[in-house]
């Protein structure tokens, strides 16, 4: 099944979900926010404000893999990227659903209730409360603040540029499950990598996990930094962990027993294309700016 996208636009109040082969060049994460980012640019590219919210492959199904990745363009033309923990991007990706894209801008504060079938616009009033929105056990929200936090306790950290779309927040329910083609070799992965526990940055511990990850450290409700390769950045696998997942043959053990046909070659190439796709976007970018100066000149 290839994942889908939820495409959401914040002015009309519509919505589309699409299939998207997207996913098939970039896996997801990080390269793959970019390479969304870089159709944006292409192709219906207006001056309003973007963000998309992305998941991973191996997310909440493999232990050290339950991040979600939140980009943001501005409409003065930077790109911000923010990862934290929690539930969303295992929901995500238990619904086939790889990413949510945002655009353009609400005329009053709003909230946004998804599943992988639906959207809900819900005006934000004085009686709101988001606990009321999405299926209880299989939800997980957002609030843009002053602070991104998710699941009312992991953060994203700061926004550095103000999201400026009247976005409040949103809640995504998971819908489906995730088909295993060979349960067996599955769980032999899963025990496999849970026996490289060892190999964390951080110590085992009884603090709030984030989805399917069984450490459970002092650190998992703070934003993640730090600048693993793409490989990892791909399967927002976490930041203490990312000895294990540039580990390309562990990788490919995982991607075979879920059935994705990623291959050793494809896999030993990725960070070099997706590094090239990344500069290529930045580019885009420049020359827009350049282009909107001139505009503004005339």
């Amino acid at each position: 099944m290839n994942p889908k996208i939820i495409k959401i636009d914040l002015t009309s109040r519509e919505f589309s979900i699409v299939s998207s082969r997207v996913s098939d060049q970039y896996i997801g994460g990080e390269p793959l926010a970019y390479a969304l980012l870089n159709e944006y640019l292409t192709g219906t590219y207006k001056m309003q404000n973007y963000m998309s919210l992305n998941t991973g492959p191996l997310n909440g199904l493999f232990p050290f893999t339950s991040k979600s990745l939140i980009m943001h363009f501005s409409m003065g033309m930077s790109v911000n990227k923010y990862i934290g923990g929690g539930s969303l991007g295992s929901l995500m990706n238990f619904s086939n659903v790889i990413s949510i894209e945002i655009f353009g801008e609400s005329l009053v504060p709003l909230y946004l209730d998804i599943t992988p079938r639906g959207v809900s616009f819900i005006d934000v009033l004085d009686s709101f409360n988001s606990r009321e929105f999405g299926l209880t056990g299989r939800r997980s929200s957002v609030l843009f603040k002053k602070t991104i936090i998710s699941d009312e306790y992991f953060s994203y950290g700061v926004p550095r540029t103000e999201i400026s779309n009247n976005l409040v927040g949103l809640t995504f329910s998971a819908v489906g499950e995730v088909p295993i083609p060979d349960r067996d070799a599955y769980w032999e992965v899963v025990q496999l990598l849970n026996s490289r526990i060892k190999e964390l940055g951080v110590k085992k511990s009884n603090s709030p996990s984030c989805l399917g990850c069984p450490v459970g450290c002092a650190l998992s409700h703070s934003p993640e930094s730090g600048n693993s390769p793409l490989l990892p950045r791909s399967l927002l696998s976490c930041v203490y962990a990312e000895s294990i997942y540039r580990d390309i043959p562990t990788v490919f053990s995982c991607f075979s027993v879920l059935g994705l046909g990623y291959t050793h070659d494809f896999l030993e190439s990725f960070s070099d294309m997706s590094g090239e796709m990344i500069k290529n976007t930045y580019n885009k970018i420049e020359e827009l700016k350049i282009k909107n100066s001139i505009t503004g000149l005339l």
